[in-house]
């Protein structure tokens, strides 16, 4: 069971609004949904999220309940993959201190929410952790409130100490309770905030004792649907409280304890490969530096990479976009050109404490990759890899909300050194990270990343004005370019494929209308 991925246990149902949605009703779909959250949506995509410890200070000043609740919302969502490990997502939970995640399908749109108390919920969970509670409150201080004071006085002091639960204690003794959730009673039934908080606290409280084992404590609480218990010392006086985030804390630190030895292993493993290993870590302040090599990748690379971020090794471009894979998806499989290498780089991300860490194995797969992918005659590109790139940049174009152009360049007729001589001065007319292919015995493809058609135009003329020479080589040589643009003339790779197809079989293609 815990092999389980987020999806399999994220809540989907009656937990999202669109974000033109109202305080009230995200009062009355938490009410209904019992889990203290919901997430505004536009469109299918997550915006914004409101859980009740956001209405807290809300009702405590008297917010009107007919205002939008995105403007009270949480705007900077932490998302996780629908395939990431539900151990993975209680340890991200515990190291950014929330207690609920919000679940994105491959495309980014809103597939569930996953909270701490569902994943406790799966049984197995609770037998990683044999704790006696006492060490869950201890050093901790209790804060509670006594039964005369007002309902606006606990809500802002529970905001203030950024706490979920006040109990309420009059000479040592346990009275009552108010918790964050309490919030949505008071919202629905319009309660005045100035009421005393003795004629609204929950009563009888459900407590343990200090030296209970924590799993007994987890049942309690999930018997009795409740998300937090006070602790009680021998002389039956309140010392603390525990809550499913203090359970979760402590088994992530275990996992996480975990997961450092496993790395350790498996560097133990790996150091003999005839492979390059490469371990980075993943820095808050978004940097990935180079933190060790096995000893492959030490002899190959040099000591000196050690401390260096991985655009040293490979263009940054394509960094960028391995990096982004590693975070969404935890593992990549991706092929990278240099000047001088072709890698075939394969790799995991391992989410430890508040940061991650990357291993990466990088293959030497030039020679191969020559034989498949390079024109022999020209140097460039041929068809078969030039298909298998546009269809990695266009789906990159649309993940990032960026552009993508396309430059055929048919000749009606060419000799030999016209086509070398055309493929050098394309190639030297083009950045590092565009691509130059052979289409057919007479065509080449530019395709040309990240580029508007308006910019791809000049480029075009560009290249236009250096093929001149061509004629001076071969008589009678006409040019004909033409641009396809991402996203003005195709948004699928199947619009332009059969054009690319028929040219490189040496037919004419007429799209049908």
């Amino acid at each position: 069971m815990l092999n389980l991925k987020a999806k399999n246990v994220a809540i989907k149902e009656n937990i999202s609004l669109s974000k033109e949605s109202s305080i009230r009703d995200v009062v009355e779909l938490m009410d209904r949904n019992r889990e203290g959250v919901v997430v505004l949506l536009d469109d299918r995509k997550p915006v914004g999220i409101i859980t009740e410890r956001d209405l807290v200070p809300l009702f405590a000043s008297g917010v009107d309940p007919g205002q939008p609740a995105i403007e009270f919302a949480t705007k900077e969502l932490i998302t996780i993959s629908e395939e990431e490990a539900i151990l993975s997502c209680l340890g991200r939970m515990v190291s950014h201190g929330i207690r609920r995640l919000v679940v994105v399908d491959r495309d980014g749109s809103f597939l569930g929410v996953l909270t701490q108390r569902r994943i406790l919920n799966l049984e197995e969970m609770i037998f990683m952790l044999d704790l006696k509670v006492s060490h869950l409150v201890e050093g901790k201080i209790l804060i509670t409130i006594d039964g005369e004071r007002t309902l606006k006085e606990a809500l802002l002091l529970m905001k203030d100490r950024n706490i979920g639960a006040l109990p309420v204690v009059e000479d040592g003794s346990l009275k009552g309770i108010i918790t964050e959730s309490d919030v949505l009673r008071f919202f629905k039934s319009g309660i005045d905030p100035g009421n005393k908080v003795r004629d609204y606290m929950t009563t009888p409280v459900v407590t343990a004792l200090r030296d209970e084992p924590v799993s007994s404590v987890y049942k309690k609480m999930k018997n009795r649907n409740i998300r937090r218990i006070v602790i009680l010392n021998e002389e039956g006086v309140p010392v603390g409280i525990v809550s499913y985030r203090d359970i979760a804390g402590s088994i992530a630190i275990d996992y996480i304890q975990s997961l450092e030895k496993k790395l350790t292993a498996m560097k133990s493993l790996v150091d003999n490969m005839p492979e390059i290993v490469i371990e980075l870590e993943d820095k808050p302040e978004g940097r990935q530096l180079i933190s060790w090599m096995n000893a492959h990748a030490r002899k190959v690379l040099g000591e000196g990479v050690v401390g260096k971020e991985m655009k040293i090794l490979i263009p940054e471009r394509s960094w960028e976009r391995i990096y982004l894979q590693l975070k969404a998806d935890k593992k990549v499989s991706e092929r990278v050109i240099t000047d001088k290498v072709v890698w075939l780089i394969s790799g995991l991300y391992v989410e430890v404490g508040k940061s991650g860490v990357i291993q990466l194995i990088m293959k030497d797969i030039t020679e191969d990759f020559r034989k498949a992918f390079v024109d022999p005659t020209t140097g460039v590109y041929n068809s078969k890899f030039l298909e298998e790139f546009l269809r990695k940049e266009l789906a990159w174009a649309k993940r990032s909300f960026s552009y993508l152009s396309l430059i055929c360049v048919d000749f009606n007729s060419a000799q030999l050194e016209v086509l070398k001589l055309s493929a050098n001065i394309l190639t030297r007319s083009l950045r590092a990270y565009d691509l130059v292919a052979r289409g057919s015995s007479t065509s080449f493809y530019v395709l040309l990343p990240g580029t508007k058609r308006e910019d791809a135009t000049r480029v075009m003329g560009r290249l236009e004005k250096r093929l001149e020479e061509i004629k001076l080589l071969q008589k009678n040589c006409e040019i004909v370019m033409k641009l396809f643009s991402f996203p003005e003339d195709f948004q699928e790779i199947d619009q332009v494929f059969p054009h690319i197809r028929a040219v490189c079989e040496g037919k004419s293609y007429e799209k049908e209308t």
